[in-house]
This record gives structure tokens, sequence and C-alpha cells, in this order.
């Protein structure tokens, strides 16, 4: 049975800001910048404890939609008004919602810019009797963040901003809110607590007070949420992460593993490419090969994955396990360059999960390899000492089995993102 140690949500949230940071490099900390502005709203609204903590988790994670977006469309989403604000918030709704215990998080973040005037042509998508109290809050807290310009001084740019929230009052915003904003707006510690709180390592400890732990089917539910956000983004890879682990489930059984070894595999497979959150989506679906800078690029992703989840204990062997897959026994692999010695088995069935799948794939610059091509390829990378030799021989041994595992994980994943696109379009209607 899998040993659940402490895994708290506000060490979660400290992660996900973390991921944020990467979808959004352009503008870092966006998501604790609202964050903040919304809890003061929040408090000076004396909303009840559990609604407070819901609309913080909301505001990190409002433009978490944005990772399914190319860089143009991202940055538009930080004009202060732009054509289709909703669609970015229907894909981080598809996403969060999945995670059990936001649900509520995933409703605040749908409506994140809903307007509060019912005719405005441009934002009005919803009825606004389903807009919640929190969604108006974290929407007014981030357009106040997009106004703040980061390369001059913030008190400098207060009665600007604050004229064009104004400007907007009834319209965009709720007039109550707009009138809180007013009188929170004069106090010079407002604007200084907004700049420096959000670079505190305490922010999470002030603005999260409830470390819930997380159940065991929440860890579950938290690793297939990581897997959509990392596969979803693109159709190449929509299906990747389900069917590495799949096959390396299958591969760690035929070794030997236990079942708690066998559950910590499976999150490994779910998470093993989180760091590709960081890789634009304009490399990822390039048709042609890529530059020696795209190489580059794509190169830091299992760096990027293992920094993300390191603070997490609870995830240190699975984060060994899945962000060690590019590394090869006579070391020189990438990033950390370690060689076989300092491999664990469980790093090596990944590697081998990994590349089997990604083989029998398509991908933007090739067909799928079948079976027989693929079991070449990782018998000539076995022999080089590039990946484990008794792992790639169970491997042909059992081939047949786990061609069918990987296929079937790979329908269920596609159906899985068929029915979010299905999902996405529906919101937009």
């Amino acid at each position: 049975m899998l040993n659940i140690s402490n895994v708290s949500l506000i060490e979660l949230l400290s992660v996900l800001s973390d991921v944020m940071d990467f979808i959004m490099p352009e503008v870092v900390a966006h998501g604790k910048e609202v964050a903040s502005i919304a809890a003061q709203l929040a408090l000076e609204l004396d909303l009840p404890p559990a609604e407070r903590q819901d609309i913080v988790y909301a505001a990190i994670l409002h433009d978490i939609g944005t990772a399914g977006l190319t860089g143009k469309e991202r940055s538009e989403a930080f004009n202060f008004e732009f054509v289709n604000p909703h669609h970015h918030a229907n894909i981080g709704y598809q996403l969060v919602k999945s995670f059990t215990p936001f649900r509520r998080v995933a409703e605040l973040i749908r409506f994140h810019h809903a307007p509060h005037s019912p005719t405005d042509e441009l934002y009005c998508r919803h009825d606004p009797e389903l807009v919640p109290r929190g969604s108006h809050l974290i929407h007014l807290a981030d357009r106040i963040a997009v106004l703040v310009k980061p390369n001059l001084p913030i008190l400098n740019q207060r009665e600007a901003i604050l004229q064009t929230i104004l400007e907007q009052r009834g319209r965009l915003f709720r007039p109550e809110l707009v009138d809180l904003f007013e009188s929170l707006a004069a106090k010079e510690s407002f604007w200084l607590d907004f700049q420096y709180e959000t670079r505190k390592n305490s922010f999470f400890k002030k603005y999260l007070t409830d470390p819930v732990e997380m159940t065991r089917s929440e860890i579950y539910s938290l690793a297939d949420f990581f897997r959509r956000l990392i596969d979803f983004r693109s159709r190449f890879t929509s299906a990747h992460s389900y069917g590495v682990s799949a096959c390396a489930v299958q591969l760690a059984g035929m070794i030997g593993f236990s079942e708690n070894e066998r559950q910590l595999v499976n999150i490994a497979g779910f998470v093993h490419d989180l760091g590709k959150i960081s890789v634009p989506l304009e490399i990822l679906e390039k048709p042609g090969p890529l530059t020696k800078l795209e190489v580059d690029i794509v190169r830091t992703h299992p760096y990027y994955g293992f920094k993300i989840l390191e603070d997490i204990p609870f995830f240190s062997q699975i984060n060994m396990w899945g962000s060690m897959h590019h590394e090869v026994l006579d070391g020189t692999g990438y990033p950390f360059r370690l060689k076989s010695g300092e491999l664990p088995l469980g790093s090596r069935v990944m590697a081998v999960a990994d590349i089997f799948t990604a083989l029998m794939e398509n991908r933007p610059y090739r067909n799928s390899l079948d079976l027989k091509s693929t079991l070449g390829i990782m018998q000539e990378l076995a022999m080089a000492r590039k990946i484990d030799l008794t792992i790639v021989r169970l491997l042909q041994e059992n081939a047949d089995v786990l061609a069918r595992f990987r296929q079937e994980a790979h329908e269920q994943s596609e159906a899985d993102y068929a029915e979010f696109l299905v999902n996405i379009r529906d919101q937009a209607d």
C-alpha cells in the first residue's frame, strides 16, 4: 500500500506557483501578485476563511490555462483588455477541476475574466448570476497587477492605475469592489505589500493558513493533474506520460518491484516530463529539426522538473526516478551527467519506458515507428551503454505485451484529451 507521508496543500501551492513562473517567465510571480491583492481585498470584505483560502488558491493558478498557448497568445493576456479573455480561463478550469481538492477553485478560475456588466460585448460570455464573488475579486486583482510596470517605482504608478480601474467601475468590475480598492489604494502599505510580500519565502504561510494534508486518492489525482498539464499542451504529447507510466509499471513488475514501488513508478511516469512546462509550445510543435538553441532549451526540462518537486519530501523517490530519465549509463546524458553507479533502478526503468513510448508515438517531425524498428533502436542504445541492457532484454522478451499496454494507455489518454477539447469548445459557446 502506498505510504503517504505529509504532503500539504501549502507545499503544493508553492510548487504550482513555481510551475506558473515557468509557464510565464516574462511575468514571474504574477500569480502571487494577484493572490496578494486578492487576499487583501478578501480580508477587507471579511470573507469566511475557507472562501478566502479558495480565492488565494485560484488567484495563484488563475492563468494556468496559458500553458497551452503560444508565446504571442500568452502575452496578449497581459494587455488590460484583449480579445477572447475566456479561452485560457476555460482551459484552466478543465485542467484544475481534475484535481479533486480544487473543484471549487476551478469554478473561480473559470469565471476570472467575467465582467460585472452583463451587456459587455467583448467580455460577456456568462450568465452574471453564475459568476462567484471570488471570480469578480480575482478579475479586479488580476487587472490591477497587469497595470503595474515592474521597471518603475510602485508608488509613482498608483494614481494612474487607480484612475484606469475607476473608469471601468460598473463595466468590467463590480462597483463595491472598486470602492474597496480605492480605499486600500490610499495606503502606501497596500502597494508595498504587493511588491515585497510576493518575493518572500513566507508568502504561502502568511496567506495559506490551513496545512491540509492530501489523502492517497488525492495524491493520484494530483499526479494525473500534472500529467494533463504537461501532455495536453499539444496533440503530439497528449498521451505520452500515460503511456510511459503504463510501460514503466509493467517493466517494474517484471523486474520484481513491490506493489508500493510500482505505485511510485506509476506517479513518476505521470510527472517525469513536468519540466517541459518550461519549453515553449512553438518548440514542442516545430515540424522540422531544432536549432542548437532550441535543443539546449529542451535539454533543460528534466532539471526544472527535478527542481520543481524537490521541496516536497514525499516526492523524493518519485522525483529521482522521473527526473533522471535522460541520464545514460556512460555519463553522457543530461542534465546531471550521472553514471551507471549513480542511477537507481527506477530511473533506468523510466528511461527505457520513455524511449519505447516516444518512438512509437507521432511527433511533428516524424511518424511513429513500428515495434520492430523501435526494438532495433533500443538494442543499439543498450549495446552502446546508453540504457540498461537487462531491462531492454526484458522489454524484448515481453514486447507484444508491453506494446499492448502502451497502446491501451495511448487510446485512453487520447480519449481523455478529445473530451478535454470538447469541454473547452462547449464552454466557449
